[in-house]
């Protein structure tokens, strides 16, 4: 039997974590902080600073590390309530890339990485990068990694250029993936590499202007030009990168779908109110039918979308790799999180395209989560492959 309850003490968790971000972070919405760039650093610090008071920052992180080390089940909990603002995660240390980027490190890092680059993320002291993508070639296919690393026998000298790097600009943990050219001496191929932000041959060239606006920031174009690296820069084992991106990619998607589902949560919350308060033709606007299908359709998704993400969590949490739930749950869930937001829109009207309530912001933001770790049609690409050969031949 499945049991959905979720038990006391989860519960009081999710509610003081909601409780937090409702009271003391939904104000900072209209903070002249929230650029388009995303929150600056100044913003992310003083709300980062309020999260360590109250007891919650990086709460997802392992016991070892200080944290609570929820389950995946219970992150898809405690997340869903920190994404009640797009400010909340943010806030609470569990935004991207930060959240995925502090998994990795807990998996692979070794000691001396895990002092240097690890505990300042996780203490809030500093930000994290990973460094993958780039124009022309790295992105839904990593396969096309251009970015090379030459090594001489003491030293990686990384050439190449990334763009869509979020919170490059400010960042201190630089996470890289770069391709070790062919040598007598160590692995060669795509290569995880850990170093400060502010080594000579990190370069960046600007921040993109982006329609969303929820990570701190915003996104980078840098270019590595002559960047040297010791050997003891390498993370985990040369020549991995490909597989540590899935082993941190899997878990990302589904912390993606927890937080953005609080953000379509609290864009309901906004139109049902609305519906419920402002008058049409004799009546108000939840009593139109249109109207109200529009908000019926939303609590249906809602919670579709909710189920799906504790199904590929108790996935994870049994052992199993989880990929395949994983893509399913990110394909379906962003997709029907962008209709959610879409409807509280039309709800709302002329309100809902401007900023006198986040949930402008929350779908332009939502369109933007339809391509994070992947594209819904790679995602879908995947799926059948597993389909086709799982299928009974």
């Amino acid at each position: 039997m499945i049991d959905f309850a979720i038990p006391a003490e989860l519960a009081d968790r999710r509610d003081r974590i909601r409780g937090f971000v409702a009271d003391q972070i939904v104000p900072f919405e209209k903070d002249p902080r929230l650029t388009r760039h995303g929150p600056n650093e100044d913003l992310r610090t003083e709300m980062v600073g309020l999260a360590r008071d109250a007891g919650l920052l990086t709460f997802q992180a392992p016991r070892r590390f200080g944290g609570w080390e929820p389950s995946h089940r219970e992150q898809a909990v405690l997340f869903e309530a920190a994404g009640w603002s797009t400010l909340g995660p943010v806030a609470l240390n569990c935004a991207a890339p930060d959240e995925a980027n502090m998994y990795l490190l807990g998996k692979i890092a070794d000691d001396a990485q895990v002092e240097k680059f690890l505990m300042p993320v996780i203490e809030g002291r500093q930000r994290s990068v990973f460094a993958m993508t780039e124009p022309g070639g790295a992105g839904s296919d990593p396969g096309q990694l251009r970015t090379e690393a030459v090594f001489d026998g003491t030293e990686y000298v990384i050439n190449g250029r990334k763009w869509l790097i979020t919170g490059a600009n400010g960042a201190r943990t630089w996470i890289i993936m770069a391709k070790v050219t062919p040598n007598p001496y160590v692995p060669e191929g795509p290569t995880l590499f850990l170093c400060d932000g502010g080594t000579p041959g990190i370069e960046l060239e600007r921040v993109m202007d982006t329609m969303d606006r929820n990570y701190v920031e915003g996104h980078g174009v840098v270019r590595f030009d002559n960047l040297r690296l010791p050997a003891t820069a390498v993370l985990g084992e040369g020549g991995q990168a490909l597989r540590y991106a899935q082993l941190r990619l899997t878990p990302a998607r589904l912390t993606h779908a927890m937080r953005w589902l609080g953000a379509a949560t609290r864009a309901q919350s906004i139109a049902v109110e609305h519906a419920r308060s402002r008058t049409a033709f004799g009546k108000t606007l939840g009593e139109h039918q249109g109207v109200g299908f529009l908000l019926a359709d939303n609590e249906i998704a809602l919670q579709q979308c909710r189920l799906a993400i504790w199904w590929a969590c108790w996935t994870l949490d049994t052992g199993a790799k989880g990929r395949h739930e994983s893509s399913m749950v990110k394909a379906a869930v962003s997709e029907e999180l962008f209709k959610v937001a879409d409807r509280c829109v039309q709800v709302l009207g002329g309100m809902g395209i401007s900023d006198e309530t986040p949930v402008g912001m929350i779908f332009s933001d939502m369109r933007a989560f339809r391509l994070y770790d992947g594209p819904t049609e790679v995602h879908k690409y995947a799926i059948a492959r597993q389909v086709l050969r799982d299928a009974p031949r």
